[in-house]
């Protein structure tokens, strides 16, 4: 058995597991609102759906913790 404390390595574990679902949800936002926006979608729309996927992604990452 380990020395350390478990308790302290699964949180960051956990948090660390949050950061790079963020990095990956900037990524695909990035990518999928410029191919949108460069093939003629509404800016609102878009912008709104972004905004709707982050808040989802909020809600289910503060579940986790």
């Amino acid at each position: 058995m380990s020395g350390r404390d478990d308790h302290r390595s699964l949180f960051n574990g956990v948090l660390q597991m949050m950061i790079w679902r963020w990095r990956y949800f900037v990524a695909a936002v990035l990518l999928a609102g410029l191919l949108l926006l460069t093939n003629g979608a509404p800016p609102m729309p878009v912008f709104a759906g972004i905004a709707g996927a982050a808040m989802f992604m909020w809600r289910r990452g503060s579940r986790l913790s």
